[in-house]
Order: structure tokens, then C-alpha cells, then sequence
């Protein structure tokens, strides 16, 4: 902002900029900005001057350049005080106490920069003494060590030290000049209700194709909902990124409006399959059997598209259980929380109450705006490597101007021997002829059904990859996310406010019986098994019924 402070600018002129802002820890900051013109004034001589033996109080004599000369009398307000500027800043945080009681410590300082502004002072110099000149100049107004730069009846200096001590004043803070800031701690102890400072029915952790599923129904049933998420909307997500036309309908709706909006949307009609360095398999559909999109785009539709409020950037830092009501980072209410952040979702965390017992899938993936000539990847045929020992696979899926590739291993071993020998094959094959030099993400998540994790508590539920339910054959945690994401909020409703902990097991059982868990097949049977798949792999009839259409497309449920 550019603010006219010098002494042209309109006499009163004020601005009073002013800000607040929550950082991370709940850290209230506030502050006031404060920059004004200076005010006129007109200096009077303090001594009969005229000669009309009234002693020069009333009128009030206008003083003189030379006190001899009338025509040196000053004119009205042709003198003016320096501009004001102040800051003023406020610190302060919340600390829940016990139920319905907040401690806030408040820290003040007013005047942060210790500047002396003045807004009024006394214009009549002391009888007996002779003003020299009235206008402020290098000489009548240079600072000395009393930091005296203002000419209160542009007087000499004994009448600027006894006028100024005299009247003139800093805000009340001081007689003349703001010698020290003040500060203030205040810890008053403030009462707020069970619905501290912002309130509402659930409240999603995570933003997520299960968080704004769930948001969407119940907003769409009346609730007051906010999702909350460390990350701002559009974000990045590690993930091949294709959904099933089954997806768009637990969505209800149709690839063709998601096209329309002008996002990313790649119509998938087959697949290739095979062993890393192996001979493919093609398999093709008369129509489309899937659809590439870009994560950063779809959740973002999805998200804005459910109605509810968003908290991005905006970390779960704390939650804590408060009579019947769910009280997080210390200022967020709400009477049901959902935990829909992922793998490493808080709520989920806290509510298993340690690690997990079972390892999760790990895996890498770059997605990156393709170059001329940058691959030879068929957008309607992604295409799927099997590792040789069939613990993972990776893949490429060309969406339009962009390319995602990636890997997922769910051996324990390490990762990166993998990614790498997976570049150099891309790069041989021209799939991905710049797959050693973009950057790749990584990524964890569970793919062994409902069961390793804790699904429901007093008042919470976790979905989507946060209750572990990913495909154990293919990796893919969309189509759950949603599901999931639905069925939470279909119970909810259904709950009609009785949300304890038998109130909410339906949605358990529900899953659990939807995504069974997996159990680990037996070492000696897993060669057996490992050693058949390699063989089935190079069958057509083998990868169209039952790799892709059971596995991957889902087709069977």
C-alpha cells in the first residue's frame, strides 16, 4: 500500500491496515498497522504582541518571525506535526483446560518499534520567550540527543523543551515520546462452550476420494461438515491414477460430465500384460473398460463438489474426546469425526494406538507432462510389468499430454534396486525415455482387507486406505475409498444420532464382510503358486477372466 505521510499529505488523514493469522500449533497473531499525516497546527506567541494589553491570552497573539514586524505573524495551521506510524502486535494461544474451560495466555506489545509520535501539542511558547523562525527546517528541527525533531511553535530551543514537556503526547503512553513499548500478559481465563470456536456435525480428516465421498452424503443429508487436510487442494497423489466405470457410478457420475469440465480424462479399452522383459499379452474391450485420470485434478473436483467446508493446510495436530463431542486442535468441535487421511492418517493412529503389525505395499511413481517423442505408450492400452518373483508390479499409463509411471512391492526388502532397474527397462523399451530424470514420490499403504486396523470407536470411523482396504491383487485403493467413504456416512445417518460404539459397528461388520482379510499363504504353497502364476501370466484366456476382469476391473462384484 502506498501511503501519503509527508507533510502535503490531507490534514487527519489515517489508515489502519489489519491482519490475523493462525499458524501451525493453533499460535494466534494479530496485528494493527497504524500510519497517519501530521497534524497542522497554528504556533502562537504566548506574549502580547499587538499591544492591546490583554497580555497576549485572549485572542491568542499569532507569533512573529521578527516580534517587532506584524507582517511576520505566522498564518493559521501553516504548522504540522510529523507523520504518526505505530504497529501494534498480539500473540496468544488456547489451551484447553477441562471441559467447557480454555486457558489463553495473551502477549501485547504496543508501538512495536518504539517511535515517537506526536498528536498534540501545546503552540504557545512561554511568555518571555522570542521565537525565531516557525517553519520546520535542518536547523530549527535537528534531533539531538533528546530526540527532540519536532518544533511544537517553531520556537527557540528552552521554548521547545518547556513547550514540549509541557502539552505534547505520545497515544497517552508517555508525556512526549514512547520511551518503552507495553506489553500486557493477560491469562484470563476464558469459558467457551462443548463447541469451542467452530463447530459442525463430522468432521473429515482427509480430502481424499473417501473424505469427500463421505462429505458429500452427508452434507447432501443436512449435515454441517468440515474436512480438514494438511495439504491445499490441488494437490499431488502418488497413484497410477485409472478408475473403473464402477467408480463413476458409486460417484453418481458420468465420465462424460467429469470430461467436460476440461479435466484430464483418458478413455482406457485394454491392457498389456506380462513378466518385466516378457513377451505382452494384449487384451481388448469393444468399449471402455476404464479411465486414466489425474489424482491432483479428480480429488480436487471431488472435494469442491461436495459441498463441504475445507480446511486445507491445516494439519490434525490434536484430538481429544470432550462429554459427547470430538474437540480438535483444541478449537474445532464436532459430535462424530471420520479418519479418511490415508495410511499415515492421524485418526487412525491414535485410534489402533500403536503401529501395525502387518507391512504394508510400498511404492514409487512420477507423473510428468510428456515431451515430443518422449514415449511411445498407447493411451487407450496402459500397460502392466509383473516382477518375477510376482511380490509387485509397475506400470505405465499414458493420460493424455501426461505420463504416470510406477512400482509397488510388497516384499520387505529394498525398494530402490527395483525402481532403478525399472527406469533402464522403460527407457530401453521408448516408453518412458525420461524415467531416470524426473522425480519420483513414494508411497505405503495396507492390502489385506478390513482387519488389521480398528474400523470404529466412541464417535469415529476410518475409511479408505486409513482402514487398510486396497485390492490385495491389484494395489487399487480408489474404488474402496469410496465405497467406504459412502458407507460411513450411510451409517451415520442411519445412526439417527447414536453414535457410540455399538451404534457404529454395522459400518465394521458391513466392511469387513465387503473386504475380507487376507491371510498369508502358506511359504511352501507360495512357490507352488508363484511358479504356476508365471505360467498363467502368458495365457490370454487366463489374463482377460481373471487378472483383469476379476483383479483389476472388479467385474465380479
Amino acid at each position: 500500500m502506498n501511503v501519503p505521510i509527508d507533510g502535503n499529505s490531507p490534514p487527519g488523514k489515517m489508515y489502519n491496515p489489519s491482519g490475523f493469522h493462525q499458524t501451525r500449533g493453533a499460535i494466534q497473531v494479530a496485528g494493527i498497522v497504524t500510519i497517519g499525516a501530521g497534524v497542522p497546527f497554528t504556533a502562537l506567541a504566548g506574549t502580547d504582541l499587538n499591544g492591546d494589553g490583554d497580555g497576549g491570552h485572549f485572542p491568542s497573539d499569532r507569533a512573529r518571525r521578527n516580534p517587532a514586524d506584524p507582517g511576520s505573524a505566522v498564518t493559521r495551521n501553516s504548522e504540522r506535526l510529523p507523520a504518526e506510524a505505530t504497529v501494534d502486535l498480539r500473540v496468544s494461544r488456547r489451551f484447553p483446560v477441562r471441559d467447557r474451560l480454555i486457558l489463553e495466555p495473551i502477549f501485547e506489545v504496543f508501538n512495536l518499534f518504539n517511535r515517537a509520535n506526536f498528536i498534540e501539542t501545546n503552540n504557545v511558547a512561554p511568555a518571555g520567550i522570542r521565537p525565531s523562525r516557525y517553519a520546520r527546517s535542518a536547523n530549527s528541527c535537528a534531533p539531538d540527543h533528546r530526540d527532540r525533531r519536532t518544533l511544537p511553535c517553531g520556537c527557540s530551543s528552552d521554548a521547545r523543551d518547556a513547550a514540549v514537556g509541557a502539552a505534547s503526547r505520545d497515544r497517552g503512553i508517555r508525556s512526549w515520546r514512547c520511551l518503552h513499548a507495553v506489553v500486557a500478559f493477560d491469562t484470563r481465563r476464558k469459558v467457551s462452550t462443548l463447541h469451542a470456536s467452530v463447530a459442525c456435525d463430522a468432521l473429515i480428516v482427509g480430502g481424499g476420494p473417501a473424505g469427500s465421498s463421505c462429505a458429500r452424503a452427508l452434507v447432501q443429508a443436512g449435515w454441517n461438515v468440515i474436512v480438514l487436510d494438511r495439504a491445499r487442494f490441488p494437490r499431488d497423489k502418488v497413484c497410477a491414477g485409472w478408475v473403473t466405470p464402477g467408480v463413476f457410478r458409486l460417484l453418481d457420475l458420468d465420465p462424460a460430465e467429469y470430461r467436460a469440465t476440461g479435466l484430464t480424462i483418458q478413455t482406457i479399452t485394454g491392457f498389456r500384460t506380462s513378466l518385466i522383459g516378457s513377451r505382452p499379452v494384449e487384451t481388448r474391450y469393444p468399449a471402455a473398460v476404464s479411465y486414466a485420470i489425474r489424482r491432483c485434478e479428480f480429488d480436487d473436483f471431488l472435494l469442491r463438489r461436495s459441498g463441504a467446508r475445507v480446511l486445507g493446510g491445516t494439519p490434525l495436530t490434536s484430538l481429544e474426546r470432550r462429554g459427547d463431542a470430538w474437540i480438535a486442535n483444541g478449537d474445532i468441535s464436532a459430535h462424530v469425526v471420520v479418519g479418511a487421511g490415508g495410511h499415515f492418517c492421524p485418526v487412525a493412529r491414535q485410534l489402533r494406538g500403536g503401529t501395525d503389525d502387518v507391512r504394508p505395499v510400498v511404492a514409487k511413481e512420477a507423473e510428468f507432462p510428456l515431451e515430443p517423442g518422449g514415449s511411445s505408450a498407447d493411451g487407450e492400452l496402459p500397460e502392466l510389468f509383473f516382477c518375477e518373483d510376482l511380490e509387485g508390479y509397475g506400470w505405465c499409463v499414458r493420460k493424455g499430454e501426461y505420463l504416470n509411471i510406477g512400482l509397488g512391492r510388497r516384499d520387505h526388502g529394498d525398494l530402490n534396486p527395483h525402481i532403478d532397474a525399472f527406469m533402464h527397462f522403460l527407457e530401453a523399451r521408448g516408453l518412458a525415455r525420461r524415467a531416470s530424470k524426473v522425480r519420483w514420490h513414494g508411497h505405503a499403504y495396507l492390502a489385506s482387507g478390513a482387519g488389521p486396523r480398528p474400523l470404529v470407536d466412541e464417535g469415529v470411523l476410518v475409511a479408505g486406505d486409513a482402514a487398510g482396504l486396497a485390492y490385495p491383487e491389484s494395489g487399487e485403493g480408489i474404488r474402496p475409498a469410496v465405497d467406504s467413504g459412502r458407507l460411513a456416512a450411510e451409517t451415520l445417518i442411519a445412526a439417527d444420532g447414536r453414535i457410540d460404539r455399538e451404534g457404529l459397528l454395522p459400518y465394521a461388520t458391513e466392511l469387513r464382510r465387503r473386504y475380507p482379510e487376507i491371510r498369508a499363504t502358506p511359504r511352501p504353497i507360495a512357490s507352488i503358486i508363484k511358479a504356476l502364476g508365471r505360467r498363467l501370466l502368458r495365457s490370454p484366456a487366463f489374463t482377460r477372466r481373471v487378472l483383469i476382469d476379476r483383479w483389476f476391473l472388479r467385474e465380479s462384484n
